[in-house]
Formats: structure tokens, sequence, C-alpha cells
């Protein structure tokens, strides 16, 4: 558990330690419960997953949310960042709200190079609203600059689901190598 240890020790450092943490873990614990999803609090595992990790500063990935939906493994979690400002003694702090859909298998070739939000309206989809999606390998990742929140969680995921659910499965090409996530 040394690596846990050292990680909080990193969140502290940094500033990355949510004063309200224990109190989001608890609520999103509970709704994770109602709503059909299992909950883990941190997820250092997901550090530089979906993002290359950065040479300076600290990132932290928590509150992350597994489920299945319309057949597709479904993943949500928190990305915290706080990057040092140099010389200049500021900082950089984001976050970001992110859920990552396994896809039936790969776009093809021409649709990769198009980029993941024009793939989805040209299928006929939509993107949700504040969403920037990307394709990583067979993962369709979709990021938004804010907190997770239940509110609007779950419906975004089911529509993000439900559209590639839609697309006939001739469409996918097959993965040779799944990634797994967690």
């Amino acid at each position: 558990m040394g690596w846990l240890r050292n990680y909080r020790g990193a969140l502290d450092q940094f500033g990355l330690r949510d004063p309200h943490f224990e109190r989001d873990a608890a609520a999103w614990t509970q709704w994770a419960s109602e709503h059909g999803w299992t909950y883990q609090a941190e997820a250092p595992e997901l550090v530089g997953r979906y993002k290359p990790v950065y040479r300076f500063g600290a990132e932290v990935c928590r509150h992350l949310l597994t489920t299945q939906l319309h057949g597709l493994h479904t993943i949500a979690f928190e990305h915290r960042r706080y990057a040092h400002g140099g010389n200049s003694g500021e900082g950089i702090n984001s976050l970001v709200a992110v859920i990552v859909l396994q896809l039936p298998g790969l776009p093809p070739e021409e649709f990769v190079k198009m980029g993941a939000a024009k793939t989805v309206r040209k299928l006929g989809g939509s993107v949700p609203h504040n969403y920037d999606l990307d394709l990583v390998g067979d993962e369709l990742v979709a990021r938004r600059a804010s907190r997770l929140d239940s509110k609007w969680l779950q419906t975004d995921a089911e529509l993000l689901a439900l559209q590639i659910a839609a697309v006939p499965g001739s469409f996918w090409r097959p993965v040779s190598e799944r990634l797994t996530t967690p």
C-alpha cells in the first residue's frame, strides 16, 4: 500500500486533495448503487491513459463509475490536474469529467481520420452539449470541462451508448487486441 500513501501525499503536496472528497465519495457510492453502476473513489491506474502524462505537476483520476449501457462497457471519472507555472509561481488547475464507451469494434479508417465528433454526426447522431470527443483505439472518449454531475452523467452516457448501439454491426472493423478498461 506504499503507492497509495505516495499517491495521497502527492495530492496533498499539489493541493489536489478536495476538501469535499469524502462527502462526494459517499454521494457517488449511493448514486451508483441506485443506478446500476459500480463506484471506486480513486483510480490512479487511469492517470495518463486517455491523455498524455504531464511532465510537470500532478494529476489524479477519481470517482470512477463503471456500468454496461446498451451492451457497451462504460466508465466515467473525474480527471484533475495541477501544473506548476514555473518562475511566475502561478499554477494551472483543471478539472474534466470523462465518459469512456467501449466500441463494438474499430471504426473504418476514413471515419477515424474525420475525428470522433464528425463521425458521430455523419452517422446521424449528435454530440451532447459541452463535450469534446476523441477516438482512442476502440473507445469513444467524451470530455467535459466540469466535475462529474449525476444530473447529466446518466443522460449523456445513455445518449452516446444508444447512438453507438444503433450503428449496424457491419460498420465496425474487428479488434484483434481489445484494450481493457477497469
